[in-house]
């Protein structure tokens, strides 16, 4: 269980890796960018075309046609991260080739 400071009521923070909790927090520390999402929904055996993300302003009339996790039923647009975890093994394997 976490300490909580007594007067707040609130979770004491640990200041020494403040740096590292914030990473953790948003996204987990990984920060992708959209040549990575586009590489790897070309190479991704699960892509899934989700037709709701497809005509948002993330994607402009230049990707039609382009696949992209941002355009995937697998990508979760809030947490930015891959629903089915494939991403970071397919972005590896397109670090080998």
């Amino acid at each position: 269980m976490q300490e909580e400071n007594t007067f707040t009521n609130s979770p004491v923070i640990d200041a020494t890796n403040i740096e590292e909790q914030i990473k953790n927090y948003i996204g987990g520390g990984k920060m992708v960018n959209k040549d990575q999402l586009r590489a790897v929904g070309e190479r991704c055996s699960d892509f899934s075309l989700d037709e709701s993300l497809y005509r948002t302003p993330t994607m402009s009339i230049n990707d039609a046609g382009v696949k992209s996790c941002e355009i995937c039923r697998h990508w979760d647009v809030f947490n930015q991260k891959c629903k089915i975890d494939v991403f970071d093994d397919v972005l590896s394997s397109l670090d080998q080739s």
